[in-house]
Formats: structure tokens, C-alpha cells, sequence
């Protein structure tokens, strides 16, 4: 008998995918609002631990990625009961998060001690990062006709990135910013932000028939070229902690954060266009 071949790397890709946008079109149909706040959570708490792996390298890495998973449950629950005291939330929970590190610097050589406070800041900057900002998936779903400006943004970010990738790798000449991410070209970017913008005017004709497709198409363009740099901004954390993927839970495309760092920078541009610009 004749062994089987693997999967390729691409058919992984495809099932994960297949797998994953059936979930979450569950959630965020039947769901409601408890669908969203939990894809969030999720999102959130996922990439915060994947952040504190990639980015906590001291002998208490494991209790410090465990505060920040905690710090994004947090954030999560000030968002659900006094969302108009998130600041106040954030402030709190860095507040404590110095007090805690600063009885923590005993535990260090003085060798270590800048490292450790590297880390401290390291947690502000991943609260910020990967606690607040993917609370706007929530904001977004929110909003009037939320649950259509969320699939259409959903749609914004797995286009521009599906549209990339292929046109890179049939088309790819010229790198797009080679010392950070070697293999994104300047074709995949403009075939995946083309891709976007037509599907986005295609969809806002049919659920936003009242918007003009100029106005549609700006904020699908906008929305793709900051989601699109997004993966740029992960692919530096990586690179500088020279790591290829930020974890392994989605296989075929590494960790959650590889999945929506597109997603949980381009959010907060979402939220605030299709509020205080187009209505």
C-alpha cells in the first residue's frame, strides 16, 4: 500500500480556515452580543499569553504571561460592567502591575533588573495592544446595523489577506519591506487591497444600498492598508524576538495573534469611520 501524503502547508491553511469562519459566524449570529464579547475575550486573552511568551524571557516569564492573561480578563469585564471607565481600568491595572514588579526585583540579580523592567513595560504596552484594542470588535458589533458592519470588516481583513498572498506568490517582484517581513511584496498589497475594496463596494451595495460606493469603497481601502500593516507591525515583534510564529493554535497559520493582527490594529479605524464619518 502506497503512503499517504501530508497536507501541504496551504491545505492546512484552507481547513483551519474553513473551520475557524464557521465557528465564528455561529458566534456572531447566534451568539449576539455574548458571541462577540466572547470571540474577543478569546482573541485577546490568546494573544496576550502568546505575547507574554514571545516577549518574557526572565525566570518568572510563566507567573508574568499568566498576569497578563489576567490583566485582559479585566479589561474585558471593565468593558462588559463600567465601559465608560476603561481608562480608569487600565490605569488601575498598571498601577498594580508596577507595585507588583517592584516587589518582584528582589527576585532578580541586579544583571536582570533592567530586563525586568523591560517587562514592565512590556505588559503596558501588550494591555494596550492586545487588551484593549480588540475590545473594538465589540464597539464595532455595537454599533447601528453592527452585526453587517462587523462581517464586512471580517471580510476586509481575510480578503485583503487572502488577496495578498496569492498575488505575492504569482506576481510578487518587489519587496514591501524586506527587513522586516522578507516575503510581503508590493504586488501583494496592491492585489489585496483591490480584492477588498471590490468585494466591500459589492457587499455595501447590497446591506448599505444607502452609502455611495465612493464613500464604501474609501473605508474598505483605508481599513485594508492599516490591516495590512498590522502584520507588519506583529511580523517586527517577531523579528526582533526571533520567533516565526507568535504560537501554534490555528495550524496553517500559527497563533491567534498571527490570525488578527491585522484585525485588532485596523478595529479601532473601523469603529470611529463608521461612526462619527459616514453617519
Amino acid at each position: 500500500m502506497s503512503e499517504k501524503k501530508p497536507l501541504s502547508n496551504l491545505s492546512i491553511r484552507i481547513i483551519t480556515a474553513i473551520i475557524g469562519i464557521s465557528i465564528l459566524m455561529t458566534l456572531l449570529f447566534k451568539g449576539g452580543e455574548w458571541g462577540i464579547r466572547f470571540f474577543a475575550l478569546l482573541v485577546s486573552v490568546a494573544s496576550l499569553v502568546e505575547f507574554g511568551s514571545m516577549t518574557f524571557r526572565l525566570s518568572d516569564r510563566k507567573l508574568k504571561t499568566y498576569i497578563l492573561a489576567v490583566g485582559g480578563l479585566f479589561l474585558s469585564w471593565v468593558h462588559l460592567t463600567f465601559p465608560q471607565a476603561l481608562t480608569g481600568g487600565l490605569s488601575f491595572l498598571f498601577v498594580a502591575s508596577f507595585l507588583s514588579y517592584l516587589f518582584a526585583a528582589k527576585d532578580h540579580a541586579a544583571e536582570s533588573s533592567q530586563a525586568h523592567v523591560q517587562e514592565l513595560f512590556a505588559s503596558g504596552f501588550g494591555w494596550i495592544y492586545l487588551g484593549i484594542l480588540p475590545l473594538y470588535f465589540i464597539d464595532i458589533r455595537l454599533s447601528e446595523s453592527g452585526i453587517y458592519w462587523l462581517i464586512l470588516f471580517l471580510i476586509i481583513n481575510w480578503v485583503s489577506d487572502t488577496g495578498a498572498y496569492f498575488a505575492g506568490r504569482f506576481f510578487g517582484k518587489h519587496k514591501l519591506y524586506e527587513k522586516v517581513s522578507p516575503k510581503k511584496t508590493i504586488e501583494g498589497t496592491i492585489g489585496g487591497t483591490l480584492l477588498a475594496v471590490l468585494m466591500g463596494i459589492a457587499y455595501g451595495q447590497y446591506f448599505f444600498s444607502t452609502i455611495s460606493p465612493i464613500k464604501i469603497g474609501t473605508l474598505v481601502l483605508m481599513v485594508s492598508l492599516v490591516a495590512q500593516m498590522g502584520d507588519l507591525c506583529e511580523s517586527l515583534l517577531k523579528r526582533s524576538f526571533q520567533v516565526k510564529d507568535s504560537g501554534g493554535l490555528l495550524p496553517g497559520h500559527g497563533g491567534f495573534l498571527d490570525r488578527f493582527d491585522g484585525a485588532i490594529i485596523s478595529a479601532p479605524l473601523m469603529y470611529y469611520w463608521i461612526n462619527f464619518i459616514l453617519m
